[in-house]
């Protein structure tokens, strides 16, 4: 997926989320600025996941403030897709 596609898929999923247009949101928006509560943030992460089959740790998501950050981490979780796979985490003890 490129970053062009990760931003369109954010955009989606946001829409069907909030049930509003999100196509206004680029890298330099803020994800507070969205509209979405912590739950949703969450589920647009989780759709990240099941779309590339990996998995984002949850300690990747603290402190990220802007789109750009958060397509940030799903790129480089996508490139180390191996080492995040979830079924290589949910065998580390």
């Amino acid at each position: 997926m490129t970053r062009p596609e990760m931003l369109k898929f954010l955009q989606e999923n946001c829409r069907e989320l909030l049930g509003k247009e999100c196509s206004h949101v680029n890298e330099r928006y803020e994800i507070t600025k969205i509209g979405l509560d912590a739950v949703e943030c969450l589920e647009v992460v989780k759709a990240f996941e099941q779309r590339l089959r990996m998995s984002i740790p949850d300690d990747f998501l603290s402190g990220l403030q802007t789109v750009g950050q958060l397509l940030d981490v799903v790129e480089k979780c996508d490139r180390n897709r191996d080492y995040w796979a979830p079924e290589r985490l949910a065998a580390t003890p």
